[in-house]
């Protein structure tokens, strides 16, 4: 792991209460849909937080989602169980998620609940609801942590409004996406590692306004990623706030922006970096520029696993 870490002078007063993310300035709403609602509820989904409502979503999406033009895929109100992964993908619709959706223990599950394969013109608005994990029944029980979330090869696409509760592993994952705009997202994980909120590995991609809560790497930048700004985030209790990691390799990683996050009860803090570039293989240097203007290079003698501190 190769993090790039800044202690505060002295302990600042912070409060401590745990607001809700701020509103967005971006619009929530997607200028693509405006043509057909294809209601999950209509192909089976029940909400009684027990009937999988994967089924439902597979057949919703197969059956109208891929034949209509721009539509709507709505998961109406309630409370809905997600027994087994489901996958959905294609362009130019819309997913509102208007219910919340738990995540029954199942000792088998593995990979990823929610995956959305090369979603292309695409908007995710979780419209305030949550998906709750249930990790802590994992955690005593396993053998196997499935992720949540995870957006892959993704283009052109915003996803925003969800809460993601207790991820039986790490919380939202997002690989080879471009062009992308993550917001208002709220991530409470527990207090132990493997609880990642947001990872990435990605081109062209814009978070803001997050807050996590867990206990290990709040919002990693992983490779190969390319032109990432990451502000107005807050972590709880993290293990590190920002942080760049996860290497094995060649690295690539080249102008990250991170102007604005505030760590609240954390082990490590990190702030205002700009990452220009930073290709490793083997053994090599960390170079990494701070707001003041000055270069600070870091040295490490084993850039995979090691960590370095200002």
């Amino acid at each position: 792991m190769v993090e790039a870490v800044v202690a505060p002078n002295s302990e600042p007063e912070v409060d401590r209460t745990l607001p809700r993310v701020a509103a967005s300035p971006i619009s929530a709403e997607s200028p693509i849909s405006t043509a057909k609602i294809c209601n999950v509820t209509d192909f089976g989904a029940v909400a009684d937080n027990f009937t999988n409502i994967g089924p439902a979503i597979s057949s919703a999406f197969t059956k109208c989602v891929q034949n209509s033009p721009q539509p709507t895929f709505l998961l109406p109100p309630g409370t809905y169980a997600l027994k087994l992964p489901v996958a959905v993908d294609g362009s130019n619709w819309t997913f509102r998620w208007q219910g919340n959706v738990i995540v029954p223990f199942n000792s088998s599950l593995h990979g990823n609940m929610v995956t959305c394969n090369a979603p292309n013109n695409w908007t995710f608005n979780g419209e305030g609801c949550i998906v709750d994990g249930q990790g802590h029944l994992w955690r005593t029980q396993g053998p196997f942590f499935p992720r949540l979330v995870q957006i892959s090869n993704g283009s052109d696409f915003k996803f925003h409004g969800l809460t993601l509760l207790d991820s039986l592993m790490f919380h939202l994952d997002v690989v080879q996406g471009q062009r992308g705009e993550i917001f208002n997202i709220t991530i409470e994980g527990a207090q132990i590692g493997a609880t990642h909120g947001i990872d990435l590995s990605v081109i062209d991609m814009h978070v803001h306004h997050v807050r996590v809560t867990n206990r290990d790497e709040c919002v990693t930048v992983k490779t190969p990623s390319n032109g990432i700004l990451i502000e107005d985030v807050t972590c709880y209790f993290a293990g590190a706030t920002s942080q760049f990691g996860s290497y094995g390799g060649v690295t690539a990683v080249e102008n990250v922006l991170i102007p604005r996050i505030t760590g609240v009860f954390g082990t490590r803090l990190e702030r205002d970096i700009v990452l220009m570039r930073l290709v490793l293989v083997g053994s090599a240097n960390f170079t990494t520029k701070w707001f003041n203007g000055n270069p600070v290079p870091i040295p490490t003698d084993d850039p995979f696993t090691g960590s370095f501190t200002r």
